[in-house]
């Protein structure tokens, strides 16, 4: 009888211990609704609290024949980006190419195919104040990717025009990692590009983390021709600029320089 208690007394308190501690809860998916609210958050910070940058380009520009792929003229081409947060607050965002095949850049030399003044605006389809142009809904095989289509009726600021679909995809800390998109191709040259696929990262801008664009892929169609870029950006630091304050008198010489307005 006393070995059956002491039995008891040993088990009571580990039975206790064990109903005292609370059962681990499964992770819980979220929402469309909060993963919505997630991207919103990130395009407003992108767009308000992004500072002026500049990062390092390596890129590709190619001419393909459609029908099977095969290359008709490729471009390698560095360079840099920069990304200037402008007294009104909109971001400018300017390049300059420094090599084309590893030869400096000729001022006359072009290249195939290069998109303008899509670094910084990478997250539009989650931004909160596009949301309402477009159809949104969670991919039934994979939680972290959330499709979208143009949906709404087209309006041209919304930009969502007929036949637009894509998707945007989150990583495990719940920040947009990745974002594809496609239109229908249309021969004009004012008509959005038809496929963008961009990857982002974080990226250290003056000891604050940034989300930007890592990795951008785009395409154009051009008669029996698709216009191809791949760049990558690297290097990715704060954008400054140094005044420099001349002597009182050196307003009088005549090789002077005139000293740029502060940025």
């Amino acid at each position: 009888m006393r070995r059956s208690l002491a039995l008891l007394t040993l088990a009571l308190p580990a039975a206790l211990a064990g109903a005292q501690t609370p059962s681990a809860q499964p992770e819980q998916t979220p929402t469309l609704e909060q993963r919505l609210d997630a991207s919103g958050e990130q395009a407003e910070t992108m767009r308000t609290a992004l500072p002026s940058f500049t990062c390092t380009m390596n890129g590709t520009s190619k001419v393909l024949r459609t029908q099977d792929g095969a290359v008709k003229k490729a471009v390698a081409f560095t360079g840099s980006i920069r990304s200037r947060r402008l007294p009104s607050g909109a971001l400018e965002e300017t390049h300059e190419f420094s090599t084309f095949n590893d030869k400096h850049v000729n001022p006359r030399a072009t290249l195939p195919f290069f998109v303008e003044n899509g670094f910084t605006r990478v997250l539009t389809y989650g931004d909160s104040s596009y949301q309402p142009c477009y159809e949104y809904t969670l991919d039934e095989q994979d939680s972290r990717r959330v499709n979208f289509t143009n949906g709404q009726p087209f309006n041209l600021a919304c930009g969502n025009f007929p036949g637009t679909k894509g998707f945007f995809t989150f990583n495990d800390a719940g920040e947009v990692d990745h974002v594809e998109r496609r239109i229908p191709a249309v021969e004009d040259p004012a008509w959005p590009v038809p496929f963008a696929s961009v990857d982002l990262a974080t990226v250290d801008l003056g000891g604050t983390p940034h989300r930007l664009a890592s990795h951008m892929i785009s395409e154009r169609i051009r008669g029996k021709e698709t216009l191809r870029e791949d760049v990558r950006f690297t290097d990715c630091r704060l954008f400054t600029t140094s005044i420099r304050i001349l002597p009182a008198d050196a307003g009088t010489s005549s090789d002077s320089t005139a000293t740029p307005p502060p940025q």
